[in-house]
């Protein structure tokens, strides 16, 4: 009983040597019995607030995605920039509900040992492919980078705009003629517009496509997937392998799908492995992105970790044939015709692995039962 007592005269004695302290005491005082449960608390909280602000920002809407490639605008937030802002504006969607969504991570500047220009290649080409892609933002040359001899990464503005307005945007738009003679209208000049002039953004001439989305196939009906014991996944885009996926998932149909094999030369690092333990390969991190908003819980693939190879940039022949630099540039066609092309024993390889695993699968050669 008299140790109850001691207690409690210990905790009145502290709580009026407390009363006594002045303000800047009683923070210190607080701080220093109680740092560890404060502590504690606010890393509680900032997870919470975490994982609110992850959610709010999944649940949007997601109305217009951009890509500005070698451009940024300082001193804001990536979701609160005026480019965001004046976009969200202009198309007079609900902010709260509905988001138009700008990344400046894209880069296609060559830097020495540097692989993200190639990432940023890539991926731009992935998020046209699965139609994750609706503009695209860049200097005059960077545009030219994704027009190629027989086709165009960007719609044709002349099938978007009315006469009058081209007219009145005509001395603003690209246009870029193919081989076989074609001329389109690719892009606009943004170099005057007053919103980029009141801006910062870091591009001495910003031009603006309109991404020529990918379609999904059209001819997935005229397939069974009942009638096959197993799928083999060995297409290029996106739209398609996923159309293959989400049928044979529905028809309960086995199926392995091929990564990207473009621009490596190492067939010893292909592995087998479920889609959502892959790494490196940027196309299977799209495909685990877009397989996941889908609900698909598995998928076996067939993908590499070695990185890509770049093209060796010989000066002296870079521009010999069918030269895309624009006028007066320094840079050359090997600087920025950075395209992914596949090695004849890569690709092979691949398929001889999934060969493999299919015949497993069938067999139940893993299992035992043979």
């Amino acid at each position: 009983m008299a140790e109850g007592n001691s207690i409690k005269d210990e905790v009145k004695e502290q709580r009026k040597k407390f009363l006594t302290l002045t303000f800047t005491g009683k923070l210190q005082y607080i701080w220093e019995y109680y740092r560890i449960p404060i502590a504690a608390v606010i890393a509680v909280v900032l997870v919470v607030l975490s994982f609110i602000n992850a959610y709010r920002r999944n649940n949007y809407e997601g109305v217009c995605d951009i890509a500005v490639c070698d451009g940024k605008i300082t001193g804001y937030d990536t979701d609160d920039d005026v480019l965001t802002t004046g976009f969200t504006k202009y198309l007079g969607i609900d902010g709260k509900k509905q988001r138009v969504h700008i990344d400046y991570s894209y880069t296609l500047e060559e830097k020495l040992f540097d692989q993200d220009p190639q990432i940023s290649n890539e991926k731009i080409y992935v998020l046209s492919q699965t139609n994750n892609l609706d503009g695209y933002m860049s200097e005059y040359e960077n545009i030219v980078h994704f027009c190629f001899d027989t086709s165009c990464f960007f719609y044709d503005l002349t099938e978007l705009f009315t006469d009058e307005e081209m007219e009145q945007l005509s001395d603003y738009i690209i246009y870029h003629t193919q081989r076989d003679g074609e001329t389109r209208a690719v892009a606009v000049d943004l170099s005057d517009a007053p919103r980029i002039q009141d801006t910062d953004l870091t591009m001495e001439r910003p031009c603006y496509g309109i991404v020529q989305s990918a379609r999904n196939p059209e001819n997935a009906a005229d397939f069974d997937f009942n009638e096959y014991d197993y799928v083999v996944d060995a297409v290029d885009t996106v739209t398609a392998k996923i159309q293959l996926v989400m049928e044979a998932k529905e028809a309960g149909v086995p199926i392995i799908s091929s990564m990207g094999a473009g621009n490596k030369l190492n067939p010893a690092m292909f592995e087998v492995a479920d889609i959502y333990k892959t790494s490196v390969c940027p196309l299977a991190k799209v495909m685990r992105r877009e397989l996941k908003k889908r609900g698909v819980k598995k998928l076996k693939v067939v993908y590499s970790k070695e990185q890509p190879t770049r093209p060796i940039e010989d000066m002296s022949i870079s521009c010999r044939n069918h030269c895309i630099c624009p006028p007066g540039t320094a840079r050359k066609c090997t600087d920025r015709r950075d395209i992914p092309g596949s090695t004849a024993f890569v690709p092979s390889v691949v398929g001889l692995i999934i060969a493999g695993e299919v015949i497993k699968d069938l067999t139940h050669f893993d299992r035992g039962d043979r």
